[in-house]
């Protein structure tokens, strides 16, 4: 009988609860299979190996052969790297670099990087300059406001929002703002500002007071969940689509994290497992593995409620939620965010780093704003997906995107290494997601690729 030699798309193939699922690595697609092709696949290499005529119609129709296309087209142009931008929308600042909370997992070393201190409104002006020049054409930029606790730091905060709002009228940018706090120094009247100013929140709360107590008390060792609750409350009362992030530590139970950040009254969180401190050296893998294994079964339970989540129009949270948003839109992540890129954060010294979790860490330091520019490719503009052995052969790797370069540096030593944990929790998350996926509707799917649009990928990602 006549052989045809093939090649499979790049793909991957798994069984869930007795269902066959097969995900196209290239093209963001997933599907439910019959154990017949789901048999023809296994039994074939993915190195042109010679199969019967009909076996191929069938991978033929599964969309499964990468079979070349002839076209005609001019020759690509060739680009001049000196002529593209490479502009930063989105900076961090560290306007103190204190606290008054003493977190057990703080990769801030309790909110100090290593270097104590309140920046300047010299500093905060210039970091403001920095932005706008270094974000070249980019007409929208965003201002986000970290400690420490940034509200020990209020006067400059409001001195920076409206220098801020001067210079984008000035420039002809439009200049958004956010701010991460701990929730224990809100009031009324500073809730109203944050208001009237449109400054976004996002409130750091790891849920029941065993647990949020134990991970994140004031300095002196006082609980803190009783201060955060009841402001909580006002926050939510004049900021209902606040979002709360929650940490997994040791043997902390993310469910009940969960559940105490929806009794609480959020509509939307992020949970994620707490990293080693890099800049203090640590290393704590007993309690990351343990950490580990409770976000895997987090993952479950995110997965048994989503469709019916998602029909309620609901988005739901976490990893889950955002691999649920990518097969939506089938869009190819080369990067996992910003960091290095797009975005960068700067110290109360005013100097730069790739994301506001490695301030501090001084071989990542890119630079000062008295003299760094952002108008060149640099390390950070090499997708990890395309690089890494470890990641360029990954099934899972257009979704996950490479992962956060600070996980990876603190759990492995290198930010361009993953860590076995972490892409254990990303690919189950991803098999999870697209089980859920393939019960869908059209209206299901809609809803998803809407809430894409409006950058719910961010909004939501641990």
């Amino acid at each position: 009988m006549f052989q045809q030699s093939v090649n499979l798309k790049p793909h991957h193939l798994f069984t869930r609860n007795g269902i066959l699922y097969l995900f196209f690595t290239d093209e963001i697609k997933a599907q439910k299979i019959s154990p017949d092709l789901a048999s023809i696949i296994e039994s074939i290499s993915a190195f042109a190996t010679p199969i019967p005529p009909e076996l191929a119609d069938k991978l033929r129709e599964a969309g499964l052969l990468d079979e070349p296309v002839e076209t005609q087209s001019a020759p690509a142009a060739k680009i001049d790297i000196n002529k593209l931008e490479f502009p930063v929308s989105n900076i961090s600042m560290n306007i103190i670099q204190d606290c008054n909370m003493s977190c057990v997992y703080c990769y801030g070393m309790g909110g100090e990087y290593s270097h104590k201190g309140a920046m300047s409104l010299e500093t905060a002006r210039k970091s403001v300059d920095w932005l706008i020049e270094n974000s070249q054409s980019v007409p929208n930029i965003t201002i986000g406001f970290f400690g420490g606790e940034p509200l020990m730091n209020l006067p400059l905060l409001k001195e920076t929002v409206a220098y801020a709002k001067r210079r984008g009228r000035e420039s002809g940018k439009e200049v958004a703002f956010s701010m991460n706090t701990n929730a224990t120094l809100i009031t009324d009247e500073i809730l109203a500002y944050l208001k009237r100013e449109g400054i976004n929140i996002a409130v750091s709360f790891d849920g029941p007071p065993e647990i949020h107590d134990s991970q994140r008390p004031f300095k002196g060792g006082k609980g803190t969940h009783e201060t955060v609750t009841a402001n909580i409350g006002k926050i939510l009362a004049e900021f209902p689509d606040t979002s709360a992030r929650g940490i997994v530590y040791g043997g902390a139970d993310p469910l009940k994290v969960k559940e105490e950040m929806k009794r609480a009254g959020f509509k939307s969180w992020t949970i994620g497992s707490a990293s080693p401190v890099v800049i203090a050296g640590a290393e704590n893998h007993d309690a990351e593995e343990t950490s580990a294994e409770r976000m895997l079964e987090l993952i479950a339970h995110e997965g048994n409620e989503a469709a019916e989540i998602i029909k309620q129009r609901r988005l739901p949270g976490g990893i889950v939620g955002v691999c649920l948003m990518l097969l939506a839109t089938g869009e190819r992540r080369i990067y996992f965010c910003g960091v290095g890129k797009g975005m960068a954060a700067i110290s109360a010294d005013g100097d730069i780093y790739p994301c506001h979790r490695f301030v501090g860490c001084e071989e990542t330091k890119m630079g000062n704003i008295a003299g760094y520019k952002a108008g060149k490719m640099n390390g950070y503009h090499t997708s990890l997906v395309t690089r890494l052995p470890a990641c360029s052969g990954c099934w899972g790797r257009f979704v996950c995107g490479g992962g956060c370069f600070y996980d990876h540096l603190s759990r492995t030593g290198d930010m361009h290494t993953p860590g076995d944990s972490y892409c254990r929790i990303n690919l189950t998350a991803l098999e999870t997601a697209i089980a859920v996926y393939c019960e869908l509707d059209d209206g299901d799917i809609a809803f998803l690729k809407a809430q894409a649009e409006t950058g719910a990928v961010d909004k939501i990602r641990p």
